[in-house]
């Protein structure tokens, strides 16, 4: 009697393997993304491995002849011991076996594909631990093992042999650079040079102002002489001048001159200039540990300063001087201490130029006059707090007073016309390539930010609170 024989099924297809293939799909888009090569392997002859990723310099876009091979994991559902920071996934001991048996990179990704998640791990790194080995598991951290396009430098550096190093050659961009020297376009004329019965102090600007030259403040005394961009044939200087022993000069004679000590007493001579000029702009000169200083003064009622300038792109307002008052303790309410804009300056002289470098800084009073107690911490602490485009800010401010501008000028200054010294705009360099800032900025000033805060935390006088959103100047208080 002949049997009958079942009717077979139509063939089908697991969802397990249909999930697994999509995993497989989203590792894919992923390295694409990157700008690699995903190259899949041989399904009938897959042994724990399902493709390898051949890895693409990410600017010369240069194959490497450098692979990592991948295992890819997928699921629907929720992984072991999943929380919103975390899971743990389990090792088959054969497939680690296998992985670590060649000397190729091999990385193992687990996907959820349906909501297009993907983590991994350097199988070889995070075995290399007998310990971790015998659990024969991996902790997954969700936030620092995301498997994405930005996740290139990582493959990179476990694919290349560590002789060699990583490098990325900067993107092929236009990038231009302001440096902190601001050209001179304007010198004295002329310069006056005579003996004289002035000596060098107070009471020279007294005998001056005795003699009827009360607007003379550009000078300089040295050995007996004294050296102007004013006239010194002017009657008003009788008495204090030996006028047979007067004689004149264009400037650049000394600008140019290769002898040190004319060129000494030149820049000498700029400098009073640039205090005078300064100076018509509520800006002040004293002397810091750290060189020369110019510094906005306190208003007569110690009432907030503001100044207009000229910014990169447009008319901005800065407050130069303000007052800070204690927020925490008996003393709520009182002035804690008064925060002055300051730049320190130098002239240079480069290739036959001159300019005046710009180092932006801070000085801090208890009355608007006296410097502060605590003054160099509260200096070292703003530098550390301070990121690069805060610093960019006060040195463009810095470099708009100082030149003079529309708004400045209509605003604080009683003339345009300063004869004895002017300045252009800032130095800039143009280079033919840039820099990525997104991917380095954020590391170095998470790590300024955070000596910063450890700095100003210690100051018993000051609580810093962020001060470049949108007026460059944010109230802060003092603890």
């Amino acid at each position: 009697m002949a049997s009958k024989q079942k009717k077979a099924g139509p063939k089908q297809v697991s969802p397990q393997a249909v999930t697994g293939q999509l995993g497989v799909n989203l590792v894919e888009q992923i390295v694409l993304k990157m700008g690699c090569g995903w190259h899949p392997t041989n399904q009938s002859l897959e042994a724990g491995i399902d493709g390898e990723i051949e890895l693409v310099h990410p600017d010369t876009r240069a194959a490497t002849n450098s692979v990592v091979r991948v295992q890819v994991k997928g699921t629907l559902g929720r992984w072991i011991a999943e929380t919103g920071d975390a899971f743990d996934y389990p090792i088959d001991e054969r497939d680690l076996a296998y992985w670590l048996s060649g000397n190729t990179p091999v990385i193992l990704v687990v996907t959820r594909p349906q909501v297009d998640e993907a983590y991994w791990i350097d199988v070889k790194q995070y075995f290399a631990a007998p310990a971790a080995k015998k659990a024969r598991k991996v902790r997954f951290q969700k936030a620092t093992m995301a498997f994405t396009k930005n996740s290139l430098a990582d493959l990179f550096a476990i694919a290349l042999p560590k002789s060699m190093g990583l490098y990325f050659a900067p993107p092929p961009k236009q990038e231009t650079l302001f440096t902190n020297f601001l050209r001179v376009t304007q010198l004295p004329e002329r310069i006056w040079l005579g003996e004289t019965t002035l000596r060098p102090g107070k009471s020279a600007f007294q005998s001056l102002r005795e003699h009827g030259l009360p607007e003379v403040e550009e000078f300089v005394i040295d050995n007996r002489r004294i050296l102007t961009p004013h006239d010194l044939t002017d009657f008003r200087w009788r008495g204090l001048v030996d006028r047979g022993t007067v004689e004149d000069f264009p400037a650049n004679d000394w600008a140019d001159s290769g002898d040190p000590d004319k060129r000494r007493l030149f820049v000498q001579l700029l400098n009073r200039c640039l205090y005078t000029r300064a100076w018509q702009v509520y800006v002040a000169h004293r002397k810091d540990k750290d060189g020369d200083a110019l510094y906005f003064k306190a208003t007569e009622d110690l009432s907030p300063r503001e100044v207009p300038f000229r910014s990169v792109k447009e008319p901005a307002v800065r407050t130069v001087f303000k007052g800070y008052p204690y927020t925490k303790g008996e003393r709520v309410g009182e002035i804690a201490y008064y925060r002055h804009a300051t730049c320190l300056t130098q002239f240079r002289r480069y290739d036959g130029e001159w300019f005046l470098e710009i180092l932006p800084t801070y000085h801090f009073t208890s009355d608007g006059y006296r410097q502060h107690p605590l003054a160099d911490r509260y200096v070292s602490g703003m530098k550390r707090k301070e990121k690069q485009g805060a610093v960019m800010y006060q040195l463009v401010m810095w470099a708009s007073i100082l030149r003079g501008s529309e708004e400045v000028d209509a605003e604080v200054f009683s003339t345009n016309t300063y004869p004895f010294l002017r300045f252009g705009a800032l130095q800039t360099l143009t280079l033919g390539v840039g820099i990525d800032d997104k991917a380095w900025l954020p590391n170095e000033d998470k790590e300024t930010e955070e000596e910063g805060e450890a700095t100003l935390g210690e100051l018993p006088l000051f609580e810093f609170v962020s001060p470049y959103a949108p007026d460059p100047v944010r109230d802060g208080g003092a603890a």
